[in-house]
């Protein structure tokens, strides 16, 4: 009847305890076998089911609403896990207030050397619907090993379970390495251009007059220069402060030795260390506070920044100048426009900034106050490659630009 009724497809029923008000259980995938089932405990105020998989305990917890025995639970005499709901408030697991539930939890693990498995900025794993919010009666609680460190976990607590006023949690136990996951897409490495190669063959640009409708051209061709000479890739996946002696976990993988798997996380543990040692002494809040500040968002201590409730959206904005930039153009002011702009530049003296072409130096000029590694605009050429123009091709764009000035056009792609 049990299997029929609790069925999971993929698990088999291990363990379980049923109730007229509530009930455990432990379920276990169809191809794991060597685990071995654990007589269950019910004393009134506190209800268990185990299973031992390996070395390792699992136990299933419930308390209902009322005070724990003495002690609160059985003592761990190897590696366990405890789980489920304790319905205990206490500080340490997010409420505001302890009650004595919460303090005669936290004394038993305390007394049995048991830590706890928590993350503030974590959600709490019941939703109450009674008071709205949310609460952490689900714990995970980890016994230590023989050399006094606790078991390896971490958890991530899941939304809402249909039906349920208790979230799901997932539960991750033993070596877990972060390994951090970058997309892979290419990109230019700017500070490592063959800025001379670059600027050999930007050169050698010759029958393309500096005419507007050339300008294209003109843009390809200073892309294509530059993806010949600029070093193109992208960060390949790593894991932060791996070194040399982490090779150990190679070992660990082939043999399965707990001692290698110590050796390779204190290594590591030892590395990340002395990172973040380095990394808080050379912060500096005198000269410039921006990498403490961008350190402190990241470990989230920094208020969020909360975006404005602005009315005016910009699709609104945009959908207004479109539906406005749709009129009939009006010929005969555009041609009185014109007409009134070449009777100003015909009258402006010789010495006027409006009659005289655009010199070598003021193009200079411009080109050194362009900051570099900033975004493409909208031909895509970035402000760099500019930089890096040669003689012959400044002159191209000084010729250009004097032709857009008095020609009074100026080429879509700009």
């Amino acid at each position: 009847d049990q299997a029929r009724r609790y069925k999971i497809n993929g698990y088999k029923l291990a363990s379980s305890l049923q109730h007229l008000k509530y009930g455990l259980a432990i379920y276990m995938r169809n191809e794991l076998s060597n685990y071995i089932e654990l007589p269950p405990t019910e004393d009134g105020r506190t209800t268990t089911t185990s299973i031992k998989l390996g070395t390792l305990t699992i136990v299933n917890v419930y308390k209902p609403p009322e005070s724990w025995p003495k002690p609160a639970l059985q003592k761990p005499n190897h590696l366990t896990i405890y789980v489920r709901d304790f319905n205990s408030h206490h500080t340490d697991w997010g409420y505001k207030v302890s009650d004595a539930n919460g303090e005669a939890l936290t004394y038993w693990m305390s007394a049995e050397d048991v830590h706890l498995v928590f993350d503030a900025k974590h959600h709490g794993t019941f939703w109450s619907t009674r008071h709205t919010r949310e609460y952490n009666s689900d714990l995970i609680l980890v016994s230590t090993d023989r050399d006094g460190v606790p078991i390896r976990a971490s958890r991530h607590v899941f939304p809402v379970f249909p039906h349920s006023q208790h979230k799901p949690v997932i539960i991750h136990v033993g070596i877990e390495i972060l390994m951090m996951v970058v997309k892979r897409v290419p990109r230019c490495n700017l500070g490592k251009v063959a800025w001379d190669s670059f600027e050999a063959k930007m050169e050698k640009i010759r029958g393309i007059p500096p005419t507007p409708k050339n300008y294209d051209c003109f843009v390809v061709l200073l892309i294509s220069a530059g993806k010949n000479n600029i070093p193109r890739g992208h960060r390949k996946g790593y894991i932060p402060c791996w070194t040399l002696n982490c090779k150990n976990l190679q070992q660990y993988e082939q043999s399965e030795d707990p001692a290698a798997a110590s050796a390779q996380l204190n290594t590591l543990d030892a590395a990340r260390r002395q990172r973040w040692i380095e990394c808080v002494e050379s912060l500096d809040f005198t000269h410039s506070s921006h990498r403490a500040w961008g350190l402190k968002r990241k470990l989230g201590a920094a208020n969020p920044v909360v975006a404005p409730d602005v009315k005016v959206k910009p699709n609104a904005i945009a959908a207004y100048l479109v539906a406005n930039s749709k009129g009939l153009l009006n010929k005969q002011y555009k041609q009185e426009v014109k007409h009134q702009l070449r009777k100003v530049m015909t009258a402006c003296p010789e010495s006027s900034t409006l009659s005289t072409l655009f010199s070598s130096k003021e193009l200079a000029t411009i080109l050194t106050a362009m900051k570099k590694g900033k975004v493409t605009d909208k031909d895509g050429i970035p402000p760099d490659f500019l930089h890096h123009l040669g003689p012959r091709t400044r002159k191209w764009l000084l010729d250009l630009w004097n032709s857009l000035f008095f020609k009074e056009s100026v080429p879509l792609s700009m």
